[in-house]
């Protein structure tokens, strides 16, 4: 098995010249392209990479041969992990994950109950852009990612808590301060594998503590009111509701860990799924001139869709796999383990071992995918061509039991945002733009904060 040759710790304190996923592609071809398996470090971790679909298959569904790493179910108690995130339905396993899983599967399966949430802010935001549009008397030039941010946090803290935090229009509460903070601190690498780093007096340590008492003071409360609250027929049922009526499943800390893990893992993702939308769609014509073709079939230019019209939407729902194969959110899936002595891609792997699926390098693998690969192509998704995929080849929320519980929620939530925005608006990128991904040591990749798309009225 070919592997980077040098561990090299000090690595993880520098800031990368190029995006993780880039980083890791290289590495793909240059040490796992023949076997789909190649050897790499994590601080003092040797891990394997997995890019190989049947390898992958073996590991998402024998989860008692590949179970999560330790590092990220015992968690060091000196860790921003443990202390922001805790125990959870991401970050447990056995009876627990079970049980907890058993609670939220509902609503996060029955999405529908979220659809006039996601309408809602989507139409509100969608008026927001109109009125600067109108005022620039036309076309006019918006900063995607910070607003796909705000977009999800409102979407998050509606579902999880049924607050709107009104983010999109710039009025960010302090609990959203507090937990950008903790979001960009918990996603610093070096503090996950050197945990004393937390531990140290330094004035980002002592802003970390502040704005960690913070963001628990203000979710407990949001527990207690939501505890006390009387049930409002009128209201739909938020994920806060849903778990708090669970029996002795959740206490106020699994309560306040899973609101957590729910944040971090549904509001980041989909607004980087959300950019990487906006920049496929600008930037080809024809796909965007098919979906409105669609819209128009489906659902009309003028009207709100309903939830059945979103999900007849069937070309549209290629053009959101084919930009999330191209740009996975996440570009890769840690951290599993050999609970014993196995194989992978014909090779011995030792009890012990960490194991990441490397999740970019298998969407852009041309073993895989074959020549047409790094072209961004929808059609790759329908008729026969579709069906001679790998199941397994095609991972960005995971795969099997552990696939992650809120990928229907954030499919939604994408689909009714593309439809009114594509009803209302044309996009396009800026003169000369080049896509350029985030270069921080993230576990969710994203395009630059600078990215903007021009947007004109129809």
């Amino acid at each position: 098995m070919n592997g980077t040759g040098a561990l090299s710790l000090f690595n993880i304190f520098k800031k990368p010249k190029e995006s993780r996923s880039h980083a890791m592609f290289a590495e793909y071809l240059q040490y796992g392209y023949e076997d789909g398996i190649y050897q790499t470090f994590l601080g003092p971790y040797t891990q394997l990479k997995v890019v190989d679909p049947d390898a992958i298959k073996k590991i998402v569904l024998d989860t008692t041969t590949f179970p999560k790493h330790p590092i990220m179910i015992n968690q060091n108690p000196s860790s921003l992990l443990a202390k922001f995130i805790g125990k959870n339905i991401v970050f447990t396993e056995g009876h627990d994950w079970k049980a907890q899983r058993h609670v939220v599967n509902p609503a996060f399966y029955n999405v529908e109950i979220f659809y006039p949430l996601f309408l809602n802010l989507t139409n509100k935001l969608m008026d927001r852009w109109a009125s600067i549009v109108n005022k620039n008397n036309g076309s006019t030039s918006i900063a995607v990612m910070p607003e796909m941010t705000n977009f999800t946090i409102d979407a998050l803290g509606s579902a999880v808590f049924g607050i709107d935090f009104d983010a999109i229009n710039g009025n960010l509460s302090h609990i959203v301060e507090s937990y950008d903070f903790l979001l960009e601190a918990i996603q610093q690498v070096q503090r996950m594998i050197f945990p004393f780093l937390n531990t140290l007096p330094t004035q980002y340590n002592r802003q970390m503590e502040h704005h960690l008492k913070h963001y628990d003071d203000m979710i407990y409360k949001l527990i207690d009111e939501a505890r006390n609250r009387k049930e409002d027929p009128e209201k739909a049922k938020t994920l806060l509701d849903m778990m708090i009526e669970s029996e002795g499943v959740f206490d106020n800390k699994i309560l306040r860990d899973n609101c957590s893990v729910f944040f971090v893992a549904g509001h980041e993702t989909t607004a980087s799924a959300l950019g990487f939308a906006f920049y496929t769609i600008a930037k080809d014509q024809r796909v965007q001139d098919k979906i409105v073709e669609e819209i128009e079939q489906v659902i009309g230019m003028k009207e709100n869709p309903t939830y059945e019209q979103i999900n007849a939407m069937e070309y549209l729902s290629c053009v959101i796999k084919e930009y999330m194969r191209l740009y996975p959110s996440v570009a890769a899936i840690p951290m599993k383990m050999a609970a014993k002595d196995t194989e992978l891609c014909g090779y011995f792997v030792p009890k012990g071992t960490m194991i990441t699926m490397d999740t970019y390098s298998l969407h852009h693998s041309e073993k895989v995918y074959g020549p047409t690969v790094e072209e961004f192509r929808p059609e790759r998704w329908q008729g026969e061509e579709a069906k001679s995929i790998h199941k397994f080849a095609y991972i960005p929320f995971s795969a099997g039991q552990r696939v992650c519980v809120g990928n229907n929620f954030s499919l939604l939530e994408q689909k009714i945002f593309l439809v009114r925005l594509l009803q209302r608006f044309s996009i396009s990128l800026e003169k000369g733009y080049k896509l350029s991904f985030n270069k921080e040591h993230n576990a969710v990749n994203h395009p630059e904060k600078s990215f903007a798309v021009v947007v004109t009225p129809r």
